[in-house]
Protein backbone atom coordinates (compact mmCIF):
# COMPACT_ATOMS: atom_id res chain seq x y z
CA UNK A 1 0.00 0.00 0.00
CA UNK A 2 2.87 2.65 1.02
CA UNK A 3 4.72 1.63 -2.49
CA UNK A 4 1.45 2.40 -4.59
CA UNK A 5 1.29 5.66 -2.56
CA UNK A 6 4.44 6.27 -3.49
CA UNK A 7 4.23 5.42 -7.05
CA UNK A 8 1.32 7.79 -7.35
CA UNK A 9 2.87 10.70 -6.03
CA UNK A 10 6.33 10.02 -7.94
CA UNK A 11 3.95 9.82 -11.46
CA UNK A 12 1.94 13.01 -10.06
CA UNK A 13 5.00 14.77 -9.53
CA UNK A 14 6.55 13.52 -13.69
CA UNK A 15 3.10 14.74 -15.03
CA UNK A 16 3.23 18.26 -13.11
CA UNK A 17 7.04 18.42 -15.16
CA UNK A 18 6.45 17.30 -18.21
CA UNK A 19 3.62 19.56 -18.21
CA UNK A 20 6.10 22.08 -17.28
CA UNK A 21 9.04 21.92 -19.21
CA UNK A 22 8.23 19.94 -21.81
CA UNK A 23 6.93 19.93 -25.36
CA UNK A 24 3.82 17.86 -25.86
CA UNK A 25 4.92 15.22 -29.23
CA UNK A 26 2.05 15.26 -31.89
CA UNK A 27 2.98 12.14 -33.17
CA UNK A 28 0.68 9.10 -31.94
CA UNK A 29 1.83 5.44 -32.11
CA UNK A 30 0.61 3.02 -34.97
CA UNK A 31 2.16 0.03 -32.94
CA UNK A 32 -0.77 -2.31 -31.53
CA UNK A 33 -1.20 -6.12 -30.69
CA UNK A 34 -0.03 -7.80 -33.76
CA UNK A 35 3.16 -5.44 -33.85
CA UNK A 36 4.49 -6.11 -30.13
CA UNK A 37 3.26 -9.89 -30.66
CA UNK A 38 5.89 -9.74 -33.44
CA UNK A 39 8.43 -8.20 -31.75
CA UNK A 40 8.14 -10.93 -29.26
CA UNK A 41 8.67 -13.58 -31.38
CA UNK A 42 11.28 -12.08 -33.72
CA UNK A 43 13.31 -11.18 -31.49
CA UNK A 44 12.77 -13.80 -28.67
CA UNK A 45 11.93 -11.82 -25.74
CA UNK A 46 11.48 -12.97 -22.48
CA UNK A 47 8.20 -13.43 -20.70
CA UNK A 48 9.12 -10.95 -18.00
CA UNK A 49 9.22 -8.24 -20.66
CA UNK A 50 6.59 -5.83 -20.51
CA UNK A 51 5.43 -3.93 -22.87
CA UNK A 52 2.52 -1.49 -22.70
CA UNK A 53 0.86 -0.67 -25.87
CA UNK A 54 -0.02 3.09 -26.36
CA UNK A 55 -3.41 4.60 -26.17
CA UNK A 56 -5.16 6.19 -29.20
CA UNK A 57 -4.40 9.06 -27.71
CA UNK A 58 -1.24 8.62 -26.07
CA UNK A 59 2.56 10.50 -27.76
CA UNK A 60 5.59 8.90 -26.53
CA UNK A 61 6.31 11.93 -24.06
CA UNK A 62 3.05 10.04 -22.02
CA UNK A 63 5.10 7.21 -20.82
CA UNK A 64 4.81 6.45 -16.96
CA UNK A 65 7.17 5.89 -13.94
CA UNK A 66 9.67 3.15 -14.54
CA UNK A 67 8.82 3.01 -18.61
CA UNK A 68 10.75 4.00 -21.54
CA UNK A 69 9.48 4.46 -24.93
CA UNK A 70 11.24 1.68 -27.14
CA UNK A 71 11.22 1.37 -30.78
CA UNK A 72 11.83 -2.24 -32.95
CA UNK A 73 15.33 -0.14 -34.31
CA UNK A 74 16.42 -1.12 -30.17
CA UNK A 75 15.94 -4.43 -30.64
CA UNK A 76 17.36 -5.13 -33.84
CA UNK A 77 20.77 -3.54 -32.69
CA UNK A 78 20.91 -6.26 -29.72
CA UNK A 79 18.38 -4.32 -27.19
CA UNK A 80 16.39 -7.35 -25.47
CA UNK A 81 15.25 -6.87 -21.70
CA UNK A 82 17.39 -4.02 -19.90
CA UNK A 83 18.67 -0.80 -21.54
CA UNK A 84 22.95 -1.52 -22.45
CA UNK A 85 25.21 -0.28 -20.52
CA UNK A 86 26.13 2.74 -22.56
CA UNK A 87 23.22 3.70 -23.92
CA UNK A 88 22.11 4.00 -20.09
CA UNK A 89 25.79 6.20 -19.04
CA UNK A 90 24.82 8.35 -22.15
CA UNK A 91 21.31 8.84 -21.34
CA UNK A 92 22.54 10.04 -17.84
CA UNK A 93 24.81 12.13 -18.34
CA UNK A 94 22.44 14.31 -20.22
CA UNK A 95 19.89 13.48 -17.99
CA UNK A 96 16.89 12.02 -20.72
CA UNK A 97 15.14 9.21 -21.05
CA UNK A 98 16.97 6.26 -23.40
CA UNK A 99 13.91 6.36 -25.35
CA UNK A 100 14.68 10.46 -26.69
CA UNK A 101 17.32 8.88 -28.81
CA UNK A 102 16.98 7.42 -31.89
CA UNK A 103 17.55 4.24 -33.07
CA UNK A 104 20.51 4.77 -35.00
CA UNK A 105 22.29 6.22 -31.90
CA UNK A 106 21.37 2.85 -29.78
CA UNK A 107 22.73 1.03 -32.99
CA UNK A 108 26.01 2.75 -32.46
CA UNK A 109 26.34 2.65 -28.98
CA UNK A 110 25.43 -0.57 -28.57
CA UNK A 111 28.32 -1.60 -31.87
CA UNK A 112 30.54 0.84 -29.23
CA UNK A 113 30.00 -1.27 -26.38
CA UNK A 114 30.36 -4.44 -27.89
CA UNK A 115 33.81 -2.88 -29.61
CA UNK A 116 35.07 -2.05 -26.01
CA UNK A 117 33.80 -5.50 -24.83
CA UNK A 118 35.90 -7.79 -27.78
CA UNK A 119 39.16 -5.65 -27.88
CA UNK A 120 39.05 -4.78 -24.21
CA UNK A 121 38.58 -1.05 -24.14
CA UNK A 122 36.49 1.38 -21.51
CA UNK A 123 34.09 3.32 -23.87
CA UNK A 124 32.18 5.95 -21.81
CA UNK A 125 30.59 9.26 -22.51
CA UNK A 126 33.55 10.88 -23.08
CA UNK A 127 34.69 8.73 -25.85
CA UNK A 128 31.36 9.07 -27.25
CA UNK A 129 31.16 12.95 -27.38
CA UNK A 130 34.39 12.97 -28.49
CA UNK A 131 33.68 11.34 -31.67
CA UNK A 132 29.71 12.46 -31.96
CA UNK A 133 28.19 15.51 -30.70
CA UNK A 134 24.33 14.87 -29.10
CA UNK A 135 21.99 17.29 -31.71
CA UNK A 136 18.51 17.48 -31.54
CA UNK A 137 16.33 15.82 -34.15
CA UNK A 138 14.38 18.37 -36.73
CA UNK A 139 11.27 19.18 -35.73
CA UNK A 140 11.89 20.36 -32.24
CA UNK A 141 10.47 17.41 -30.32
CA UNK A 142 13.26 17.08 -27.87
CA UNK A 143 14.47 13.60 -30.09
CA UNK A 144 18.31 12.96 -30.48
CA UNK A 145 20.77 11.76 -32.34
CA UNK A 146 24.53 11.29 -32.48
CA UNK A 147 25.99 13.66 -35.36
CA UNK A 148 29.65 13.13 -36.06
CA UNK A 149 31.91 15.53 -35.54
CA UNK A 150 34.36 15.52 -38.03
CA UNK A 151 36.48 13.36 -37.24
CA UNK A 152 37.48 9.85 -38.45
CA UNK A 153 34.55 7.60 -36.79
CA UNK A 154 35.32 4.48 -34.21
CA UNK A 155 33.40 2.30 -35.85
CA UNK A 156 31.96 2.54 -39.31
CA UNK A 157 28.00 2.30 -40.50
CA UNK A 158 26.21 1.05 -43.48
CA UNK A 159 26.23 3.35 -46.57
CA UNK A 160 22.86 5.05 -46.72
CA UNK A 161 21.71 2.98 -50.29
CA UNK A 162 21.56 -0.02 -47.99
CA UNK A 163 19.69 1.34 -45.30
CA UNK A 164 16.29 0.91 -46.79
CA UNK A 165 15.84 -2.80 -45.27
CA UNK A 166 17.43 -2.05 -41.86
CA UNK A 167 14.42 -1.00 -39.12
CA UNK A 168 17.01 0.91 -37.37
CA UNK A 169 17.00 3.10 -40.18
CA UNK A 170 12.57 3.08 -41.19
CA UNK A 171 11.80 6.44 -41.93
CA UNK A 172 9.26 6.55 -39.68
CA UNK A 173 10.04 5.13 -37.27
CA UNK A 174 8.59 8.09 -34.44
CA UNK A 175 5.47 6.56 -35.33
CA UNK A 176 6.44 2.87 -34.16
CA UNK A 177 6.86 3.11 -30.35
CA UNK A 178 5.63 1.65 -27.80
CA UNK A 179 6.17 1.79 -23.59
CA UNK A 180 8.40 -0.90 -21.82
CA UNK A 181 9.35 -1.33 -18.04
CA UNK A 182 12.54 -0.30 -17.08
CA UNK A 183 12.71 1.06 -13.63
CA UNK A 184 15.70 3.57 -12.86
CA UNK A 185 15.78 6.09 -15.65
CA UNK A 186 14.30 9.71 -16.20
CA UNK A 187 10.27 10.00 -16.24
CA UNK A 188 10.39 13.52 -17.93
CA UNK A 189 11.06 13.85 -21.58
CA UNK A 190 12.91 17.16 -21.18
CA UNK A 191 15.71 18.73 -22.84
CA UNK A 192 19.23 17.41 -23.01
CA UNK A 193 22.45 18.43 -20.84
CA UNK A 194 25.87 17.98 -22.07
CA UNK A 195 27.50 20.90 -20.24
CA UNK A 196 28.95 18.58 -17.64
CA UNK A 197 31.01 16.54 -20.06
CA UNK A 198 34.26 16.80 -21.48
CA UNK A 199 35.07 15.12 -24.66
CA UNK A 200 38.71 15.45 -24.74
CA UNK A 201 38.94 12.51 -21.90
CA UNK A 202 37.98 10.26 -24.96
CA UNK A 203 40.65 10.87 -27.20
CA UNK A 204 43.36 8.37 -26.17
CA UNK A 205 40.47 5.36 -25.70
CA UNK A 206 39.46 6.70 -29.85
CA UNK A 207 42.67 6.79 -31.08
CA UNK A 208 43.48 3.24 -29.80
CA UNK A 209 39.83 2.11 -31.44
CA UNK A 210 41.26 4.09 -34.23
CA UNK A 211 44.33 1.78 -34.90
CA UNK A 212 42.15 -1.83 -35.18
CA UNK A 213 41.40 -3.43 -38.21
CA UNK A 214 38.33 -1.57 -40.02
CA UNK A 215 36.75 -4.76 -40.20
CA UNK A 216 36.28 -5.41 -36.60
CA UNK A 217 34.80 -1.81 -36.27
CA UNK A 218 32.11 -2.14 -38.97
CA UNK A 219 28.63 -1.66 -36.95
CA UNK A 220 27.02 -4.27 -38.70
CA UNK A 221 29.90 -7.20 -37.39
CA UNK A 222 29.87 -5.57 -34.13
CA UNK A 223 25.82 -5.57 -33.90
CA UNK A 224 25.62 -9.02 -34.99
CA UNK A 225 24.29 -11.84 -32.92
CA UNK A 226 27.96 -13.58 -33.25
CA UNK A 227 29.24 -10.66 -31.23
CA UNK A 228 26.21 -9.79 -29.38
CA UNK A 229 26.87 -13.37 -27.49
CA UNK A 230 30.08 -12.68 -26.66
CA UNK A 231 30.02 -9.43 -25.55
CA UNK A 232 28.15 -7.96 -21.88
CA UNK A 233 24.57 -7.30 -23.86
CA UNK A 234 24.00 -11.24 -24.36
CA UNK A 235 26.80 -12.85 -23.51
CA UNK A 236 27.83 -12.53 -19.81
CA UNK A 237 29.19 -15.80 -18.38
CA UNK A 238 31.98 -16.22 -21.81
CA UNK A 239 32.69 -12.38 -21.23
CA UNK A 240 32.82 -12.42 -17.49
CA UNK A 241 35.41 -16.11 -17.85
CA UNK A 242 37.37 -14.15 -20.40
CA UNK A 243 38.14 -10.96 -18.07
CA UNK A 244 38.69 -13.51 -15.13
CA UNK A 245 41.31 -14.89 -17.51
CA UNK A 246 42.72 -12.03 -18.34
CA UNK A 247 42.79 -10.98 -14.15
CA UNK A 248 44.56 -14.78 -13.52
CA UNK A 249 47.16 -13.88 -16.55
CA UNK A 250 48.05 -11.03 -15.63
CA UNK A 251 48.65 -12.10 -11.73
CA UNK A 252 46.45 -9.26 -10.66
CA UNK A 253 45.50 -10.53 -7.19
CA UNK A 254 42.34 -8.12 -7.13
CA UNK A 255 38.76 -9.28 -6.31
CA UNK A 256 36.53 -9.56 -9.52
CA UNK A 257 34.58 -6.93 -10.40
CA UNK A 258 30.87 -7.19 -11.25
CA UNK A 259 29.48 -6.74 -15.02
CA UNK A 260 29.55 -3.95 -15.84
CA UNK A 261 26.48 -4.48 -17.84
CA UNK A 262 24.98 -5.83 -14.28
CA UNK A 263 24.59 -1.95 -13.11
CA UNK A 264 21.40 -0.10 -13.38
CA UNK A 265 21.13 4.13 -12.55
CA UNK A 266 18.08 5.21 -10.52
CA UNK A 267 18.19 8.72 -10.14
CA UNK A 268 16.47 10.85 -7.41
CA UNK A 269 13.65 13.10 -7.97
CA UNK A 270 16.15 16.23 -8.51
CA UNK A 271 18.09 14.14 -11.10
CA UNK A 272 21.50 14.65 -9.51
CA UNK A 273 22.91 11.08 -8.45
CA UNK A 274 23.00 7.73 -9.70
CA UNK A 275 23.10 4.66 -7.47
CA UNK A 276 24.42 1.15 -9.11
CA UNK A 277 22.59 -1.34 -7.59
CA UNK A 278 24.12 -4.90 -7.58
CA UNK A 279 21.99 -7.64 -9.82
CA UNK A 280 21.99 -10.22 -6.51
CA UNK A 281 19.65 -8.18 -5.25
CA UNK A 282 16.07 -8.63 -4.84
CA UNK A 283 15.35 -5.33 -6.48
CA UNK A 284 17.71 -5.48 -9.32
CA UNK A 285 16.05 -8.79 -10.39
CA UNK A 286 12.76 -7.05 -10.60
CA UNK A 287 13.64 -3.74 -11.84
CA UNK A 288 15.96 -5.77 -14.95
CA UNK A 289 12.70 -7.99 -15.79
CA UNK A 290 14.90 -10.54 -16.01
CA UNK A 291 16.89 -13.81 -13.50
CA UNK A 292 20.13 -12.63 -11.85
CA UNK A 293 23.26 -12.56 -14.20
CA UNK A 294 25.28 -15.80 -13.68
CA UNK A 295 28.33 -14.64 -11.52
CA UNK A 296 32.23 -15.39 -12.59
CA UNK A 297 33.83 -18.81 -11.61
CA UNK A 298 35.64 -17.62 -8.32
CA UNK A 299 38.23 -20.09 -9.10
CA UNK A 300 42.10 -18.55 -9.52
CA UNK A 301 43.73 -21.58 -10.67
CA UNK A 302 45.10 -20.77 -14.25
CA UNK A 303 43.82 -24.61 -15.70
CA UNK A 304 40.42 -23.77 -14.52
CA UNK A 305 40.42 -20.54 -16.28
CA UNK A 306 42.17 -22.11 -19.27
CA UNK A 307 39.09 -24.69 -19.11
CA UNK A 308 36.70 -22.18 -19.27
CA UNK A 309 37.91 -20.36 -21.56
CA UNK A 310 38.26 -22.96 -24.11
CA UNK A 311 34.88 -24.58 -23.07
CA UNK A 312 32.51 -20.97 -22.66
CA UNK A 313 34.70 -18.59 -25.00
CA UNK A 314 36.39 -20.08 -27.24
CA UNK A 315 33.71 -23.26 -28.00
CA UNK A 316 34.33 -23.24 -31.51
CA UNK A 317 38.32 -22.48 -31.62
CA UNK A 318 40.51 -25.59 -32.41
CA UNK A 319 43.23 -23.78 -30.69
CA UNK A 320 43.73 -24.56 -27.37
CA UNK A 321 45.35 -22.50 -25.00
CA UNK A 322 48.78 -23.17 -23.62
CA UNK A 323 49.27 -23.47 -19.63
CA UNK A 324 51.32 -20.64 -18.61
CA UNK A 325 50.87 -17.38 -16.94
CA UNK A 326 50.95 -15.61 -20.02
CA UNK A 327 48.50 -12.34 -20.70
CA UNK A 328 49.72 -11.93 -24.36
CA UNK A 329 48.86 -15.37 -25.86
CA UNK A 330 45.69 -14.69 -24.19
CA UNK A 331 45.06 -11.61 -26.19
CA UNK A 332 46.75 -12.79 -29.45
CA UNK A 333 43.99 -15.51 -29.21
CA UNK A 334 41.39 -12.82 -28.55
CA UNK A 335 42.66 -10.66 -31.84
CA UNK A 336 43.24 -13.97 -33.87
CA UNK A 337 39.30 -14.60 -33.31
CA UNK A 338 37.89 -11.18 -33.39
CA UNK A 339 39.47 -10.66 -36.96
CA UNK A 340 38.42 -14.15 -37.72
CA UNK A 341 34.79 -13.71 -36.74
CA UNK A 342 34.52 -9.65 -38.48
CA UNK A 343 35.62 -11.70 -41.34
CA UNK A 344 33.36 -14.64 -41.58
CA UNK A 345 30.70 -12.40 -40.86
CA UNK A 346 31.71 -10.15 -43.95
CA UNK A 347 31.83 -13.43 -45.93
CA UNK A 348 28.48 -14.39 -45.03
CA UNK A 349 27.18 -10.95 -45.60
CA UNK A 350 28.67 -10.89 -48.89
CA UNK A 351 27.11 -14.71 -49.07
CA UNK A 352 24.22 -13.16 -48.29
CA UNK A 353 24.41 -10.36 -50.92
CA UNK A 354 25.64 -12.59 -53.20
CA UNK A 355 22.17 -14.45 -52.82
CA UNK A 356 20.16 -11.48 -52.79
CA UNK A 357 22.27 -10.37 -56.10
CA UNK A 358 21.61 -13.97 -57.63
CA UNK A 359 17.30 -13.41 -56.55
CA UNK A 360 17.29 -9.52 -58.04
CA UNK A 361 19.07 -10.81 -61.23
CA UNK A 362 16.29 -13.94 -61.47
CA UNK A 363 13.73 -11.44 -61.23
CA UNK A 364 15.88 -8.68 -63.45
CA UNK A 365 15.76 -11.85 -65.68
CA UNK A 366 12.20 -12.05 -65.93
CA UNK A 367 11.33 -9.00 -66.01
CA UNK A 368 13.91 -8.47 -69.04
CA UNK A 369 12.10 -11.73 -70.64
CA UNK A 370 8.55 -9.96 -69.93
CA UNK A 371 9.31 -6.45 -71.75
CA UNK A 372 11.27 -8.70 -74.08
CA UNK A 373 8.01 -10.05 -74.79
CA UNK A 374 6.55 -6.66 -74.92
CA UNK A 375 9.00 -5.32 -77.38
CA UNK A 376 8.16 -8.54 -79.92
CA UNK A 377 4.32 -7.51 -79.49
CA UNK A 378 5.20 -4.19 -80.23
CA UNK A 379 7.06 -4.74 -83.29
CA UNK A 380 4.41 -7.28 -84.71
CA UNK A 381 2.05 -4.18 -84.05
CA UNK A 382 4.25 -2.08 -85.75
CA UNK A 383 5.01 -4.46 -88.25
CA UNK A 384 1.55 -5.04 -89.27
CA UNK A 385 0.61 -1.03 -88.77
CA UNK A 386 3.07 -0.43 -91.64
CA UNK A 387 1.95 -3.09 -93.88
CA UNK A 388 -1.66 -1.44 -93.22
CA UNK A 389 -0.09 2.12 -94.20
CA UNK A 390 1.35 0.62 -97.54
CA UNK A 391 -1.49 -0.76 -98.25
CA UNK A 392 -3.48 2.82 -98.17
CA UNK A 393 -0.19 4.01 -99.46
CA UNK A 394 -0.95 2.09 -101.90
CA UNK A 395 -4.65 2.14 -102.34
CA UNK A 396 -4.18 6.21 -102.34
CA UNK A 397 -1.64 5.88 -105.37
CA UNK A 398 -4.00 3.48 -107.11
CA UNK A 399 -7.22 6.20 -106.33
CA UNK A 400 -4.66 8.78 -107.30
CA UNK A 401 -4.16 7.46 -111.00
CA UNK A 402 -7.58 6.26 -111.27
CA UNK A 403 -8.21 10.33 -110.31
CA UNK A 404 -6.25 11.50 -112.95
CA UNK A 405 -7.41 9.02 -115.52
CA UNK A 406 -11.01 10.53 -114.50
CA UNK A 407 -9.98 13.75 -114.97
CA UNK A 408 -8.14 12.71 -118.58
CA UNK A 409 -11.63 11.35 -119.24
CA UNK A 410 -13.19 14.23 -118.34
CA UNK A 411 -11.09 16.68 -120.12
CA UNK A 412 -11.91 14.52 -123.24
CA UNK A 413 -15.48 14.48 -122.83
CA UNK A 414 -15.45 18.14 -121.94
CA UNK A 415 -13.49 18.79 -125.12
CA UNK A 416 -16.52 16.34 -127.17
CA UNK A 417 -19.07 18.76 -125.57
CA UNK A 418 -17.41 21.44 -127.08
CA UNK A 419 -17.17 20.20 -130.46
CA UNK A 420 -20.86 19.28 -130.16
CA UNK A 421 -22.18 22.29 -129.35
CA UNK A 422 -19.78 24.03 -131.72
CA UNK A 423 -21.09 21.54 -134.76
CA UNK A 424 -24.49 22.28 -133.20
CA UNK A 425 -24.39 25.83 -133.61
CA UNK A 426 -23.29 25.43 -136.85
CA UNK A 427 -25.76 22.56 -137.85
CA UNK A 428 -28.32 25.74 -136.84
CA UNK A 429 -26.67 27.86 -138.66
CA UNK A 430 -26.36 25.89 -141.62
CA UNK A 431 -30.23 25.08 -141.36
CA UNK A 432 -31.28 28.38 -141.22
CA UNK A 433 -29.07 29.44 -144.23
CA UNK A 434 -30.83 26.56 -146.14
CA UNK A 435 -34.40 27.34 -145.13
CA UNK A 436 -33.96 30.42 -146.27
CA UNK A 437 -32.70 29.58 -149.81
CA UNK A 438 -35.41 26.92 -150.22
CA UNK A 439 -38.58 27.28 -151.92
CA UNK A 440 -41.40 24.96 -149.85
CA UNK A 441 -44.32 26.40 -152.04
CA UNK A 442 -42.62 25.89 -155.30
CA UNK A 443 -41.61 22.52 -154.15
CA UNK A 444 -45.13 20.96 -153.20
CA UNK A 445 -46.24 21.88 -156.57
CA UNK A 446 -43.61 20.36 -158.22
CA UNK A 447 -44.47 17.21 -156.13
CA UNK A 448 -48.09 17.47 -156.89
CA UNK A 449 -47.15 17.63 -160.35
CA UNK A 450 -45.01 14.86 -160.50
CA UNK A 451 -48.05 12.59 -158.46
CA UNK A 452 -50.60 13.65 -160.68
CA UNK A 453 -48.25 12.74 -163.97
CA UNK A 454 -47.76 9.82 -162.27
CA UNK A 455 -50.71 8.33 -161.74
CA UNK A 456 -52.01 9.38 -165.78
CA UNK A 457 -49.19 7.48 -166.63
CA UNK A 458 -50.07 4.61 -164.55
CA UNK A 459 -53.62 5.16 -165.41
CA UNK A 460 -55.07 5.97 -161.93
CA UNK A 461 -56.79 8.66 -161.04
CA UNK A 462 -55.47 11.97 -160.21
CA UNK A 463 -54.61 12.42 -156.98
CA UNK A 464 -56.96 15.33 -154.82
CA UNK A 465 -54.51 16.12 -152.60
CA UNK A 466 -57.27 17.04 -149.78
CA UNK A 467 -56.95 17.07 -146.06
CA UNK A 468 -53.07 17.44 -146.48
CA UNK A 469 -51.69 20.28 -144.13
CA UNK A 470 -50.90 23.72 -146.56
CA UNK A 471 -47.52 25.04 -146.29
CA UNK A 472 -47.52 28.71 -145.44
CA UNK A 473 -46.27 31.55 -147.73
CA UNK A 474 -42.76 33.02 -147.25
CA UNK A 475 -44.30 35.97 -146.10
CA UNK A 476 -46.25 34.78 -143.55
CA UNK A 477 -43.15 32.50 -141.94
CA UNK A 478 -41.20 36.14 -141.39
CA UNK A 479 -44.22 37.54 -140.01
CA UNK A 480 -44.38 34.94 -137.22
CA UNK A 481 -42.32 35.63 -134.71
CA UNK A 482 -39.78 32.48 -133.60
CA UNK A 483 -41.02 30.89 -130.04
CA UNK A 484 -38.16 31.90 -127.06
CA UNK A 485 -36.96 28.92 -125.37
CA UNK A 486 -37.87 30.60 -121.68
CA UNK A 487 -41.47 31.84 -122.43
CA UNK A 488 -43.94 29.65 -121.06
CA UNK A 489 -46.19 27.90 -123.59
CA UNK A 490 -49.12 29.58 -124.97
CA UNK A 491 -52.32 28.40 -122.49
Amino acid sequence: MVEQLIRLIVHSRSILARDSTTTKILDHSTIGVDEVANWQAKYHLSDDVVIRIPGPIDTVSDFEVDEVPVYEGFFESGFRDRVPLLVAKVSEALEISPGQLNPPSWRTLIALQNLGDLEGLTIGVAEVLYSYAITQLNGGERRYHLHPRGRELPVQEIAKKNRKRVPSFDGRWTEKFAFMYLPGFSTVWCTADISSVDPSFGEKTIKQVLELPIERRQVPFLVSKEVLERCSIWGVVALAEYKRALEVMSAKKAAPSENDDEVQFIKSNKRQAATALVSSSKKKSRASGSTPRVCPSSSSDPATVLANLNTKVFPLTPVILPDGDSLASIQLIQGDLLQAMSQLFHLCERMGDHASLKADLAELTFQLREEKDNVLAKEKEIKALKLKVRNQDEAGSLAAAKNVSLREQLERREEEVCDLRCTAETFDAEKTMATDRWDLEGALKQYKMVKTFEAEFQGLPAPTFKGEQSIPSRTETEKTPEPVTDDPPAS
